[in-house]
């Protein structure tokens, strides 16, 4: 790994500082389930970026500006290294650093700190600017932020009413997502569902812009043909959620119930009622991944939110079919009946 940061000759951060070289032409401010965000760039050419992972931008700085994250992006000089087929990552003393050579990212956990130097080659590919290094590294700060705690989940609903799905990874959590968005239902994550401090008690949040599908599902669902050329090679291709479905992409909403996903070998999908111990089993494996061992505190108010809305709210099992629509038919029945 020494070897690959050595051929990098973009500067790094230094103590989450703004490098004095650069000139910021741009500070927008934002809130992203929840949180506020400050960002500052040197180029235009961002902020589509920036509005895409973090939504509208604001008006004003947030009053709780102290709690935001802090991100810096810099559209530097192209450099001459032979990029990289593949982003290659390091991780130390929470220090999250992605090389895609001619870019390189820096995000720091424990101050909520980002900077990433963007190579002007990169900043108009989704896969570049976007899935392999922005959004890798805000989640990272994401997820470590004091006032919430994220679930390894998808979300969709009825209005505000939501389901969170659970399931292992590679179950078909963001299939059946988007097979509920074709339904008619609201989406509100594909993968990271967040429970936020401040909020009400049963209160989500996520980022339902865009879902993540395998290119295979492009012929299920034919009108993913133009959005999966735009990744072309790649195990997965974004969906625009926006772009799709404006008016069913939501950034909040109350959570219902719990929808635990099994690989089922029927023709037909099928669901009963399952104990609210195997969703926290299931949430549980992914939920402590995400912070440091001397964190404890922060793992245990976790659990506990976890059991108490596991044990207040109705929860299933859902055997999958091979059936999209008949399985997303089902989630919509599963949510219709729950008061």
């Amino acid at each position: 790994m020494k070897s690959t940061l050595t051929h990098v000759r973009f500067a790094r951060p230094h103590e989450g500082k703004i490098h004095d070289s650069i000139p910021i032409t741009h500070t927008t401010y934002y809130r992203c389930v929840g949180v506020p965000v400050v960002a500052h760039t040197n180029s235009p050419d961002v902020l589509p970026l920036l509005e895409f992972y973090l939504g509208k931008p604001l008006s004003n700085l947030p009053k709780d500006h102290a709690e935001a994250i802090t991100v810096r992006v810099y559209v530097q000089v192209e450099d001459s290294t032979k990029p990289l087929s593949q982003p290659v990552s390091h991780l130390q003393d929470d220090q999250f650093v992605i090389v895609l050579n001619p870019s390189v990212g820096i995000a720091q956990g424990a101050t909520g700190n980002i900077t990433l130097y963007l190579a002007p080659s990169h900043l108009t590919n989704p896969l570049s600017a976007g899935r392999m290094t922005f959004e890798r590294l805000f989640n990272y700060v994401l997820v470590r932020h004091p006032y919430l705690y994220p679930l390894h989940a998808a979300a969709v609903g009825i209005g505000s009413r939501m389901a969170v799905l659970v399931g292992e990874r590679n179950v078909g959590k963001s299939t059946l997502a988007y097979a509920c968005l074709r339904r008619g239902m609201h989406f509100l994550s594909d993968d990271l569902v967040v429970r936020h401090a401040n909020d009400g008690p049963f209160a989500i949040r996520g980022q339902g812009r865009w879902v993540y599908l395998e290119p295979k599902l492009s012929q299920c669902f034919p009108e993913l043909e133009e959005d999966r050329l735009r990744f072309p090679k790649w195990r997965k291709f974004r969906v625009d959620v926006h772009r799709l479905y404006t008016s069913q992409s939501r950034s909040e909403g109350t959570l219902a119930a719990f929808v635990l996903l099994r690989q089922g070998s029927r023709e037909r999908p099928s669901a009963h009622h399952t104990l609210g111990d195997e969703v926290v089993a299931s949430l549980k494996t992914h939920a402590t991944l995400f912070r440091r061992p001397n964190e404890q505190g922060w793992i245990e108010a976790t659990l506990a939110d976890l059991e108490r809305l596991s044990g207040t709210l109705p929860s299933y099992t859902l055997e999958l079919s091979n059936d999209h629509e008949r399985n997303a038919a089902l989630v919509q029945e599963l949510l219709e009946g729950v008061r």
